[in-house]
């Protein structure tokens, strides 16, 4: 039920990422709401270990860039918090 559930909500998230709602110059705000928060946390989270090909993997959540999602990606999320300008 829980990969159900998640594999539903990044796919959701995938679209926003399609229709542009994701700021470009806002590191860290996987949800496009232009703050870097907690929901950013959870979104990272549901992708934490997954691989660059992996079906859970999302380009933007590698903070990093290194193909997979895990601890360097969320200390960047972490110093990212805030508000975007």
């Amino acid at each position: 039920m829980f990969r159900v559930l998640t594999t539903f909500f990044l796919t959701g998230l995938a679209a926003l990422f399609l229709a542009g709602t994701v700021h470009a110059d806002c590191v860290g705000d996987l949800n496009g709401d232009g703050v870097v928060d907690a929901s950013d946390d959870a979104v990272l989270k549901a992708q934490f270990g997954a691989e660059s090909g992996d079906a859970d993997y999302t380009e933007a959540a590698d903070l990093d860039n290194d193909g997979v999602i895990g601890g360097t990606d969320y200390l960047a999320l972490q110093r990212a918090k805030g508000q975007c300008s």
